[in-house]
């Protein structure tokens, strides 16, 4: 597991659910399942095969625990896993901690966990003072840039 909730008193909210029923009306057969929470936002189908974790914009240690929450319930889910951290403005160690620990915990489950966009420039100098990109695997090439030799 990731880690466990936890979270500054007035960081993060309490999350909402809304679940929609598809079917006949929209020809999709799909269910529509978002949860909302203080610093990120889960959206998938229910049915369908992958659910995205959109990190808010003041994504840092303060906010970490709502995002390391609902990566642990959307890893749990079973279903492919996309991470969208092209909103955070000035993410900090704590984000890749816990986006190594998702790795880590999906990779256990055999789950398919991948970044939505390869690392912008934001994630890509937090990884360079960090030190992940001295000695860069193929796994991590293909997981933070897609492939693509880090800039």
């Amino acid at each position: 597991m990731i880690g466990h909730r936890h979270g500054k008193a007035g960081c993060a909210g309490a999350n909402s659910i809304d679940r929609r029923a598809g079917g006949a009306a929209d020809g999709t057969g799909f269910g529509f399942a978002a949860i909302t929470a203080g610093s990120s936002h889960i959206e998938g189908l229910s049915n369908m095969s992958i659910t995205t974790v959109t990190a808010a914009e003041d994504l840092c240690l303060p906010t970490i625990g709502t995002l390391a929450a609902d990566l642990t319930d959307a890893l749990n889910s079973g279903a492919p896993v996309r991470l969208d951290l092209s909103a955070a403005v000035a993410p900090d160690l704590s984000v890749l901690q816990v986006v190594e620990a998702a790795r880590a915990t999906a990779a256990g489950a055999q789950c398919d966990f991948a970044l939505t966009a390869p690392a912008n420039a934001t994630v890509a100098a937090l990884l360079e003072r960090a030190g992940f990109l001295t000695a860069l695997s193929d796994d991590d090439r293909h997981f933070w840039f897609h492939g693509d030799t880090a800039q």
